[in-house]
């Protein structure tokens, strides 16, 4: 719908100056030149229209990363990811640079490596090992998006996901005998 997608493009763009919690509904609707009725009629809050800007990026990565349904394969699906991430890099700075808790930024780590969590080693492992390595690799795919958002990899998607898809598989490998 048209006036939802003002009201998310207007709150990531005030974003890029004030936090979430230094904006107003009336700066908002300014910017997305619509009256506060109108944005009322769709949110209750900013904070709503926050979460509803955040699913919005969720389910655009599901969706490019659904598009190889021919191939399953891992390292194409992070290649998806991280050249979304790379289509939409002002969004993702805004977004994790004021989020106060880390719940978007862990729902991105865990779709970075869903795919890989269901490999076979995964899944046969002692929970205790299986709990250990997915932290690790949790951690890691965080420390990467960050980077990524920041300008500080100089790689191309492929190359991210290739390094990416290296370390995660010698992680479950290194402890599938757990």
């Amino acid at each position: 719908m048209l006036t939802r997608r003002l009201l998310r493009d207007s709150l990531v763009e005030l974003m890029q100056t004030e936090s979430i919690h230094k904006i107003s509904i009336k700066q908002i609707c300014e910017t997305a030149d619509v009256n506060r009725t109108t944005f009322y009629a769709h949110y209750c809050d900013r904070y709503e229209l926050l979460e509803d800007v955040e699913r919005e990026i969720a389910k655009g990565i599901t969706a490019e990363i659904d598009k190889l349904t021919d191939d399953n394969e891992p390292e194409k699906q992070l290649e998806r990811f991280f050249k979304y991430i790379i289509d939409n890099i002002e969004r993702f700075r805004v977004l994790l640079r004021d989020c106060k808790d880390n719940t978007f930024a862990l729902g991105l780590a865990h779709l970075s490596i869903k795919r890989f969590i269901a490999d076979e080693k995964f899944v046969k492992m002692k929970e205790d090992a299986r709990e250990f390595i997915y932290q690790y690799i949790i951690t890691g795919s965080l420390n990467i998006i960050e980077k990524l958002i920041k300008n500080e990899i100089d790689k191309n998607p492929g190359e991210i996901a290739r390094m990416f898809k290296t370390v995660v598989s010698g992680s479950i490998g290194a402890f599938s005998y757990a």
